[in-house]
């Protein structure tokens, strides 16, 4: 972990971010939706609207704002290419990153170790071609609130290490990607206690009510309430659902241009 803690300085000093690719995405590649591993398919006009739903400058600002940093770095060590996610909290509280882009286990903390993705974490695109994702994904519910998210101390690094040939195949031969992180959804220590609180309020004040049976008997029933009856609906309706803008916020790393030989990477 100390080699960790070295080298997140250099490499947030010295890191050069590189631009997004301009070019309109029309193909996937890979077995999405069924389609052959090793198969390009057009994509249906929905798909191509693939893009980061902030911009790279607006997550620099974002970053300094909050005293949190986060980058990728890539490496190939033979027929494996492993993405590094860092994150480096240099404010004075801690923060609370959802694992739906970073994954279940925190088997990343250690620096020799790989994680085993989420969901869609990666933005992969070579020409007008977007790599699809072949992993599965986990499904968060309320009762694990306080699971679903990676705390970072303050003044402390995390790291999450992903093998990228598990997930994505990559086209043969040679060709140059932007491989990228999706955003990550952020929270500070006052809106996760007060998120949290208010997760078990609604589950003590939600009561659930049965749907009435037929029956002769000459008995009172109970109605099944419409969304708006609830305790909850009520709350997120004045916003005092917990939380407040400025304390919930999303970031993502840098990109980075490379070439991969996908004849060499590891598939699954």
């Amino acid at each position: 972990m100390n080699n960790i803690i070295y080298f997140m300085p250099l490499l947030f000093s010295f890191l050069i971010l590189q631009q997004g690719n301009a070019t309109p995405i029309k193909y996937g590649y890979g077995n999405s939706n069924g389609v052959e591993i090793g198969k390009t398919h057009l994509l249906s006009e929905d798909e191509t609207i693939l893009n980061y739903k902030i911009s790279e400058n607006e997550s620099k600002n974002q970053q300094v704002k909050y005293n949190i940093q986060v980058a990728l770095l890539i490496r190939q060590e033979g027929s494996h290419l492993l993405a590094s996610v860092l994150f480096n909290n240099e404010s004075r509280g801690n923060y609370f990153v959802h694992r739906n882009r970073l994954a279940l286990d925190n088997n990343g903390a250690d620096i020799n170790a790989t994680s085993e993705m989420c969901g869609e974490s990666f933005l992969i695109t070579t020409g007008n071609i977007v790599l699809d994702y072949s992993g599965h994904k986990c499904e968060f519910d309320e009762s694990s609130f306080e699971y679903d998210w990676v705390e970072i101390k303050p003044r402390k690094d995390v790291v999450f290490n992903f093998e990228l040939g598990r997930y994505y195949n990559f086209l043969p031969k040679n060709n140059s990607y932007n491989i990228g992180s999706l955003e990550y959804y952020v929270a500070d220590e006052k809106w996760f206690t007060v998120k949290k609180i208010y997760k078990y309020f609604f589950r003590i004040m939600n009561i659930r009510y049965e749907a009435c049976d037929s029956t002769s008997e000459d008995v009172l029933c109970k109605f099944n309430p419409q969304p708006e009856d609830t305790i909850k609906y009520f709350l997120e309706t004045f916003y005092l659902n917990g939380g407040r803008e400025g304390e919930y916020f999303k970031i993502r790393t840098n990109q980075m241009k490379m070439n991969v030989d996908g004849d060499r990477i590891k598939v699954g």
